[in-house]
């Protein structure tokens, strides 16, 4: 059995364009190889993929809000930056570098999480993950080695789903090693 091809942004353009060239197996008929910094290694010519277009915005937008169980989403650095964040959520540093400073303590049980200046009642969480409630919107938080994902969703949706789609994004960039 033949070693799977190495394809990373030290790799010459050739051997990235014949690794998007070949289909990965031949079972993909256009595709890109992006890093998660948003360059653009290697594309098919049909597929017209600009490094805007592969950012933190698109994880929150395409991975988050579209998959229906988000309504509003972030994703953060663990210094309290914020990455990407949806348009309606107005989520400050100073939140977040609370959020990740406490993870895995008590002090979101005495003082609940603040959040685009509302405050949610803590439901629970532990060192990865942490639940939230305010009114008819839920949150949905998971850590990773370097990032705050963040999902908030309002009834009538329903807070399991929008815990699955946060913590598999989490999931994911985790493998990632963010």
């Amino acid at each position: 059995m033949s070693q799977p091809l190495q394809v990373s942004p030290s790799s010459s353009d050739d051997v990235r364009d014949q690794y998007v060239a070949a289909g990965w197996c031949g079972n993909v008929k256009m595709g890109a190889i992006c890093g998660l910094d948003g360059s653009v290694w290697a594309v098919s010519p049909e597929l017209k993929i600009t490094p805007e277009e592969m950012s933190w915005d698109q994880y929150v937008s395409k991975q988050l809000v579209e998959s229906g169980n988000v309504k509003m989403g972030a994703i953060c650095g663990l210094d309290g930056s914020v990455w990407a964040v949806s348009p309606e959520l107005k989520i400050t540093p100073e939140e977040v570098k609370t959020i990740t400073t406490h993870f895995g303590s008590d002090h979101f049980s005495i003082n609940g999480l603040m959040l685009s200046g509302e405050r949610y009642v803590y439901l629970g969480g532990d060192e990865g993950t942490l639940r939230g409630k305010k009114g008819k919107k839920f949150v949905h938080m998971t850590k990773t080695n370097t990032a705050l994902i963040i999902g908030i969703s309002e009834e009538p949706g329903q807070p399991g789903p929008c815990a699955c789609t946060v913590e598999a994004l989490g999931d994911y960039l985790k493998g990632l090693n963010y």
